[in-house]
């Protein structure tokens, strides 16, 4: 199996910023000296707050997550850009500021106002990586 980069985060907004710059999976030789994309597992969880094992929380118990953190990267200082999950979302999966957006509600999509904007999931695709989505990555039934 290729190298698993595991990317945990529980606040919506971990990885906002460094989206308009994220350049194309490296690929990594494996042992048959092929050469192919690193696998990434993003999973995001808003409201949550960090009552998990793996943040030292007891209120939760959740092994299978501890474990999976325990082999990827952990975030320990994250943010919420606006206190609706909506434009925090969207704004850590498009790397803009909700003030940039103009996408301060709930209900909004913003594919509909910016339609050139590539989200993180639109990004994977455009790179040959198989996206999925559980729940409501962005609202209204919407996926990139």
């Amino acid at each position: 199996m290729s190298k698993l980069t595991t990317l945990f985060v529980t606040s919506a907004a971990a990885l906002g910023t460094a989206l308009g710059t994220l350049p194309a999976a490296e690929p990594v030789a494996a042992a048959t000296d092929t050469v192919r994309p690193l696998n990434v597992l993003l999973i995001i969880s808003d409201d949550l707050r960090t009552e998990l094992g793996s943040y030292g929380s007891e209120l939760a118990q959740t092994p299978a997550l501890d474990r999976l953190g325990s082999q990827g990267v952990r975030f320990d200082r994250a943010y919420c850009q606006y206190p609706l999950c909506n434009p925090s979302r969207t704004s850590m999966l498009t790397g803009r500021y909700p003030t940039t957006s103009g996408l301060y509600g709930n209900r909004d999509w913003f594919n509909g106002v910016y339609p050139d904007w590539v989200s993180l999931p639109k990004y994977f695709k455009q790179h040959a990586y198989q996206t999925l989505g559980a729940g409501k990555v962005f609202h209204g039934g919407h996926h990139d």
